[in-house]
């Protein structure tokens, strides 16, 4: 009714043809498969009741009005795909914000627990050379992050074989746990292979934790014990000079009968390799063996593996 007043109205009002067009570009975003529908009532029957002779007088009036329609529609469209984009953007920077903000968080907080915590977070590439280390751990080795960063780890004086081992086994691609000692600082470290996206070993990453305090403690522990069952005889054998045996060096005994290395015996009982080697040259000297070989046997000699425990204490 509104295209039909307005071909008739004298003289053409642009500005309400154009109103029109908008309200078509607003139907349009709604509802886009109504669109056409209007089009066609606009082009084909909106002078079907209109006589033959009227239609040529209001045809140049039909092509005009429905210029400033789609004037009014294209305008219309413009400023509502301006404005969704602009509401998108200013979402997406927000977005952006959210996370950028939850990221600087999360960093400062793993930066507070590494540089505050007894650790030493490193990492190396291929070549060995320290692409990270970072951890208060570095303190206790007189290190700092900007001392060593760059630098091949075979050039650092703290480094013993047992590290460089299994700095290697890392980077052969095995993921594993040890415990290692330097400088009288003790730490149980975990070491893992870097990998690519095609799955190749491009370096590696370690997490040491220091804990000299711990093993420390555990020692003065196994003092008290020692100091507080002095003389444990196998009840297994009647040589008077297998005497004294720790609980602890049972606990090392049954592990060396099970086939474990010093490292596996350190992992299994929290302590350093330095205090398991302490142990076994202890339980060498109580049973006056010479090897793991002969402790093995001396085990076997005495029971099954499950009883290799000393006697229980009133």
């Amino acid at each position: 009714a509104q295209i039909i007043d307005l071909l008739f109205a004298e003289p053409l009002e642009r500005q309400h043809a154009q109103a029109i067009g908008a309200t078509l570009a607003d139907l349009a975003y709604a509802q886009p498969e109504a669109l056409g529908r209007t089009y066609e009532i606009l082009t084909q029957q909106l002078l079907a009741g209109v006589a033959p002779p009227q239609r040529l007088v209001l045809h140049t009036r039909l092509a005009f009005l429905l210029g400033e329609v789609a004037i009014g529609f294209t305008r219309q469209i413009r400023a509502t795909v301006l404005t969704e984009q602009e509401q998108l953007h200013t979402a997406l920077i927000e977005q952006r914000k959210r996370v950028e903000a939850a990221l600087r968080a999360s960093e400062q907080r793993l930066r507070l627990v590494i540089t505050n915590a007894p650790i030493v977070l490193f990492a190396l590439d291929c070549t060995g050379v320290i692409t990270l280390a970072e951890g208060k751990g570095l303190d206790a080795l007189g290190l700092t992050p900007d001392a060593v960063a760059g630098q091949s780890i075979l050039d650092l004086r703290h480094i013993t074989p047992q590290i460089i081992e299994n700095i290697q086994r890392a980077l052969a691609g095995e993921a594993f746990t040890d415990i290692v000692e330097i400088d009288a600082v003790v730490f149980e470290t975990r070491y893992a292979p870097l990998r690519d996206v095609h799955d190749a070993v491009v370096g590696m990453i370690g997490v040491a934790v220091d804990i000299t305090e711990r093993t420390r403690l555990q020692a003065e522990l196994e003092a008290l014990r020692s100091d507080l069952t002095p003389s444990i005889t196998s009840p297994w054998s009647d040589d008077d000079s297998v005497t004294a045996l720790t609980r602890r060096e049972w606990d090392v005994i049954r592990l060396i009968v099970a086939g474990k290395t010093n490292q596996e015996i350190a992992l299994a009982l929290s302590i350093s390799i330095k205090t398991v080697e302490k142990h076994i040259s202890s339980v060498y000297a109580k049973l006056g063996v010479h090897s793991r070989a002969d402790v093995t046997i001396w085990a076997l000699q005495h029971g099954p593996i499950e009883r290799l425990d000393p006697p229980a204490q009133g």
